[in-house]
């Protein structure tokens, strides 16, 4: 009688929200003019609206399953089509969507799909399109719209374009006033929030989205069908090689305390994994998400806090064992069943969508197989274990490139965008940034932002300086040399400012290499957003009037800079100490715990980061996961340059691979803490030279 009760109101809440999308339809109408019609008139149905909709067939849904279950005479099918239904409004209207929200739905579409063989591939199809509707937040639908837009831009006029731009402007604000008005009163750094005036702000930004959502719609279809709808995996398969495999990784996000935790251990929801090549499609659900949670931490940790900058040298054994554990469970013998797809060994070129705890962990430091000698190895004492060469470790990255989509859309996105290899390749680098002249007090004279932002200006004038980046700066431009009758163009030190990259013809260059931090941020106080960090511009001191772009923030490079420069390079190297971290743990001391907390934060942050260049034409963004030794990153660079402007030509993925195994090779830099902090994001297969 409970669940009967529970249905009932979710079918008045579905009725209700109907009767709102009616009455909004006729005051649009009623209050509007004929042109004012032909633009907002087709509104119909604002973003929360629609998404009470969702939310009441999902709640419809998760009930039917549970009568069915109770043999009240409801059948499964029913519950699946009123999934699908709410389902396919979260695809039209993105909100966040969490994996426990639809749980009930996949656990039910796995047992039909192994009760009924003959429609599995179509069950495990609508799985995969119905996961990609979970998202933390705007952010990922954002970067799937920034390469919507280049995956169709020889049919996208000027008009077009900045319409485009216009909407995604407001999604980011969006996303970022959603994000305030949950975070409290009271901002991390003193400032208060009016949460009254943040209501007003939201509720007129959403509707700009609807509006400008809608226009593009009309205006240019051609990008809307490629922005938010899921893609389908015929679809993926079309984009694939014969040796390709694509993963798509769907698992929860990472808890942020310890009753969250203990919420999360309560539920069924755990994860899932979809493997996908040209010929099949199969899925599985996680074994123990707790295990492959915690192993993912523990190696983490080993790589992430493990090196010791004063020796240059690797304090922490890194567990083999334990990385082929993670192996096994993330990549089970049973996810590549040779009914449906190859055994992995078969496949040559990864593509992995990565999600909760695998977000900022490089799947080519895991163990594909243990080595003979496994025995042996196993009982080495403590004392063997730091000068151990891990020769003979059957590595990942051994046998296979490995690049990291971070949705299927943006993979489907990318890969319609071809690049035509060259025989002259141009390179931008900046690099061994200077931050003696930065002034916090100026920063925050500069941005407007009040006193209350000075921990943070402080924070950003302890920046470390970065003193490998000079040699690694001047090991590229002779690699370069050596290959090109050119030189490439290159700011270092106080050289390295806003204003001189804004000089340069940005859209001439084929390649961006920046050896400097990279900043992404685990909170919205004080405006921040990711950046890349650059010498203080002491010309501009005193001056902050005469230029809004370094006005915004002196030192930094933030997003919003890169989208509005006239950057075109296929390929952005973030080459230096670690280019995926926040500013808090750069500038202080940020212990295991708060790492692992920020790092799902961190992982939504570096989307953004590479957003900023996916929209400027980017098709593959290198950055790097933990601080980089600065020897080791000079000649991971040096290599990788060498293997990709050779003469036959490299993909960026293969000449990355290379470049690792060449710092592999060597016993005092055989520890993954050397070799596999680098990874691409978007796609690497593809040459850039002829």
């Amino acid at each position: 009688q409970s669940a009967i009760g529970s249905f009932n109101a979710a079918n008045k809440v579905v009725l209700d929200a109907l009767k709102v999308l009616r009455r909004d339809v006729s005051d649009l109408i009623a209050g509007r003019s004929g042109d004012e019609l032909k633009d907002e008139g087709a509104l119909v149905a604002s973003q929360d609206d629609s998404t009470i909709v969702a939310q009441a067939e999902i709640t419809r849904a998760r009930i039917l399953i549970e009568l069915s279950l109770a043999d009240q005479g409801i059948s499964l099918e029913s519950a699946v089509d009123a999934f699908e239904t709410g389902i396919a409004v979260y695809s039209e209207y993105p909100s966040p969507v969490r994996l426990e929200t639809l749980w009930p739905y996949f656990e039910v579409q796995l047992k039909r799909a192994w009760n009924d063989e003959a429609r599995r591939p179509e069950i495990f199809s609508s799985m995969f399109e119905a996961a990609q509707v979970i998202r933390g937040s705007i952010t990922s639908s954002e970067l799937t719209s920034s390469t919507a837009a280049l995956s169709v831009s020889p049919s996208l006029d000027n008009r077009k374009r900045q319409l485009i731009k216009s909407w995604q402007n407001e999604r980011e604000l969006l996303d970022k006033l959603k994000r305030q008005l949950s975070s409290g009163t009271q901002s991390e750094f003193g400032g208060l929030i009016d949460a009254e005036k943040l209501s007003v702000d939201l509720r007129r930004t959403e509707e700009n989205v609807a509006r400008l959502r809608e226009k593009i719609s009309r205006e240019a279809p051609e990008y809307a069908e490629r922005i938010d709808k899921p893609v389908s995996v015929s679809a993926i398969q079309k984009k694939l090689g014969a040796n390709d495999i694509f993963i798509y990784s769907v698992l929860r996000e990472p808890c942020s305390t310890g009753a969250d935790c203990r919420q999360k251990d309560a539920t069924a929801a755990s994860g899932l994994i979809f493997a996908i090549d040209t010929d099949g499609v199969n899925v599985i659900r996680v074994r123990d998400i707790s295990v492959l949670e915690n192993l993912v931490y523990e190696l983490k940790d080993n790589l992430r806090f493990g090196y010791d900058p004063e020796g240059r040298r690797a304090i922490t054994y890194f567990d083999w064992l334990k990385a082929n554990l993670l192996f096994d469970e993330l990549l089970p013998a049973d996810l590549f069943s040779e009914e449906r797809i190859q055994a992995f060994e078969q496949y040559d070129s990864v593509y992995f969508v990565a999600s909760g705890a695998l977000k900022r962990f490089p799947l080519e430091a895991l163990v594909t197989t243990l080595p003979e000698d496994q025995d042996e190895l196993e009982d080495i004492d403590f004392e063997a274990r730091q000068s151990f060469d891990y020769f003979g470790i059957n590595w990942l990255d051994e046998t296979h490139t490995v690049s990291y989509p971070p949705s299927p859309r943006v993979f489907f996105n990318l890969k319609e965008r071809e690049v035509t290899p060259k025989q002259n390749i141009k390179l931008f680098a900046g690099g061994d940034f200077v931050s003696e002249q930065f002034s916090p007090t100026y920063w925050i004279e500069a941005t407007d932002l009040g006193e209350a932002c000075l921990d943070r200006a402080t924070l950003i004038s302890k920046l470390p300086t970065l003193k490998g980046t000079e040699e690694e700066l001047n090991a590229i431009e002779a690699e370069y040399a050596s290959s090109f009758d050119s030189e490439p163009t290159i700011l270092r030190k106080d050289k390295f400012t806003e204003k001189k990259i804004a000089e340069e013809k940005l859209d001439e260059f084929d390649i961006l290499h920046f050896a400097t931090h990279g900043l992404l941020v685990d909170s919205i106080d004080c405006e921040a957003e990711p950046s890349l960090a650059v010498s203080f511009n002491k010309d501009l001191e005193g001056q902050a009037s005469t230029s809004t772009k370094v006005k915004s923030t002196p030192g930094l490079l933030t997003t919003s800079e890169i989208r509005d420069l006239p950057f075109s390079a296929v390929l952005v190297v973030l080459s230096a100490c670690d280019s995926t971290g926040s500013i808090e743990a750069l500038a202080s001391n940020q212990s295991r715990e708060e790492t692992r907390l920020s790092d799902a934060s961190a992982g939504e942050s570096l989307s953004g980061l590479a957003r900023a260049f996916f929209l400027s034409n980017a098709k593959a963004v290198i950055a790097s996961h933990w601080k980089v030794d600065d020897l080791s990153a000079q000649r991971m660079m040096t290599e990788f340059y060498s293997d990709l402007f050779e003469g036959e030509g490299a993909t960026v993925s293969s000449a990355l691979k290379a470049a690792r195994f060449d710092i592999r090779e060597e016993p005092d830099t055989s520890h993954p803490i050397f070799w596999a902090p680098f990874v691409v994001v978007g796609d690497g297969n593809f040459k850039l030279r002829n």
